[in-house]
């Protein structure tokens, strides 16, 4: 049994009152969030995330640094029910020889802009406790050498943000290492982070597009560095696994194309893995084992699959209840989908169980229903 105390959404929600009876309603919004600066097509709100009384919001087209570079509106609620703008953020970073690594949020004379025109930042968005996590999917990762045809194009960046004082400051930005980053991984099209631990979708990465989810984690001096991970297909050696990667790797698997964590699980979507069924979808669940390696739990796939289905084109976990969307359930490749989302169960062995299927009563055509999802 859970609840839900407050929703974030662009126009029809739904609500599960129990994983056994679900409870659907439009819901007229309470407080409606808007850019005191918005411009015609910043796409506000394509992301958001919400945790506790602080709710963020990305703008992954606004033009502030450059055109399309994108930024992220945090707003906070003041326990009474009323919603405040707090900060905008658009990409920092911090220059290469700074080794004075942010202790707080206060300004660091060596943070410097770091916007680029396309790149998206604020695609994708998370926050837990005091970390926020920007996803820009589009950056373009400095080849070095004033040699501009060694940049890395559409590579991907994610920016990693800690509140202190009551001020979000930049805590560091990743990009995949030199020797694993190619042209148009799209590394930040979905990320998700749970205390010290981000997971980073990378949904063009690997031959064909198959995509991969990269596991950042803290450690204990504040430094992220990427987690080792056991792989779906499990064919190299343990030291040379640095991605999460799909099980039977196949061209437009699109796997990342969503990521959620709660405590030492993380879920990943892959709406366009195939099977015997064309984009019938997968969700994949990985638990990390007390050497911090992270191990394929289970795949999961909805007990009545079918063409199109997009099942994992968004993901939610809370605890041991699970939802994966399927926008695209009920339809065809024409599009014309009423879409779907399913609820898992976590049985005693960690593997899931399908315990219902929830749609919209008042469904029609091309609703997508189930393109967000998210449980609390």
């Amino acid at each position: 049994m859970f609840k839900i105390n407050t929703l974030i959404f662009s126009a029809f929600s739904f609500i599960v009152s129990s994983i056994f009876s679900m409870t659907f309603a439009v819901i007229d919004p309470a407080t409606v969030l808007t850019a005191g600066d918005g411009a015609t097509d910043d796409q506000f709100g394509w992301s958001v995330a919400m945790d506790g009384n602080t709710a963020v919001v990305g703008a992954y087209l606004d033009d502030e640094g450059d055109q399309d570079s994108g930024s992220v509106y945090i707003y906070e609620n003041d326990g009474a029910g009323n919603w405040a703008f707090k900060q905008k953020l658009t990409a920092q970073r911090y220059e290469p020889d700074d080794t004075n690594l942010p202790a707080d949020a206060d300004t660091n004379p060596d943070l410097v802009v770091d916007y680029q025109r396309d790149a998206w930042f604020g695609y994708s968005v998370a926050i837990h406790g005091d970390l926020l996590v920007v996803g820009t999917p589009f950056f373009d990762k400095d080849g070095g050498e004033d040699d501009e045809a060694k940049d890395l194009l559409d590579s991907g960046a994610v920016y990693i943000y800690k509140k202190s004082g009551g001020v979000w400051g930049l805590n560091t930005r990743f990009t995949i290492e030199d020797d694993g980053a190619k042209n148009g991984d799209w590394f930040g099209n979905s990320v998700a982070v749970y205390d010290d631990t981000v997971a980073v979708g990378t949904l063009l990465q690997s031959a064909g597009g198959s995509g991969g989810v990269h596991i950042l984690h803290r450690d204990t001096d504040g430094k992220w560095n990427q987690q080792f991970a056991q792989t779906a297909n499990a064919a190299l050696a343990l030291e040379e696994q640095k991605t999460l990667l799909p099980l039977n790797a196949q061209k437009e698997d699109w796997f990342g194309r969503s990521v959620a964590i709660n405590k030492r699980t993380i879920v990943v979507g892959s709406d366009g893995s195939d099977g015997d069924l064309s984009s019938s979808g997968s969700a994949y669940v990985f638990t990390r084992d007390a050497n911090h390696n992270w191990n394929l739990q289970a795949k999961l796939q909805p007990s009545d699959k079918k063409l199109f289905s997009n099942f994992g084109i968004s993901v939610s976990i809370d605890s041991n209840t699970l939802i994966v969307g399927a926008d695209g359930a009920d339809g065809s490749a024409t599009d014309d989908s009423k879409g779907a989302a399913y609820i898992f169960s976590r049985d005693f062995d960690g593997r899931g169980r399908e315990v219902k299927k929830a749609t919209a009563s008042d469904g029609a055509a091309g609703d997508k229903f189930g393109r967000s999802v998210v449980i609390k």
